[in-house]
């Protein structure tokens, strides 16, 4: 089970995100405000985010290899009326974790 939990302590951004797989602590997403973005930093698995965010354009990677890949664009044809994103996960291990982290930058992107 995988679980991400607002941080209770006042230090800590209301954005920040503690990553539990199996009701233990693995990590932190933490948020940072800039000017214009909302910048995200992981303290898990020396994972990585670069690109935007708010536009669903960004790649998660471990400055090695990429983990997975978000955008906005239909590859598949599809024609839907609902906002929506595509996740490109390349290794199944990181399938389930590449979700949660995703939704979790959505939530924290929204607010």
């Amino acid at each position: 089970m995988i679980a991400f939990r607002y941080p209770l302590s006042l230090e800590d951004d209301p954005k920040d995100f503690v990553i539990e797989i199996g009701g233990k602590k693995v990590g932190v997403i933490k948020s940072q405000d800039t000017r214009l973005l909302r910048r995200f930093e992981f303290c898990f698995n020396n994972w990585k985010v670069k690109g935007n965010v708010l536009k669903l354009q960004y790649v998660v990677s471990n400055g090695k290899e990429i983990i997975l890949t978000v955008n906005d664009k239909d590859s598949t044809g599809i024609n839907l009326d609902q906002d929506c994103y595509f996740l490109d996960i390349y290794k199944p291990e990181n399938e389930l974790i590449g979700l949660a982290i995703v939704t979790a930058i959505d939530l924290a992107s929204i607010s």
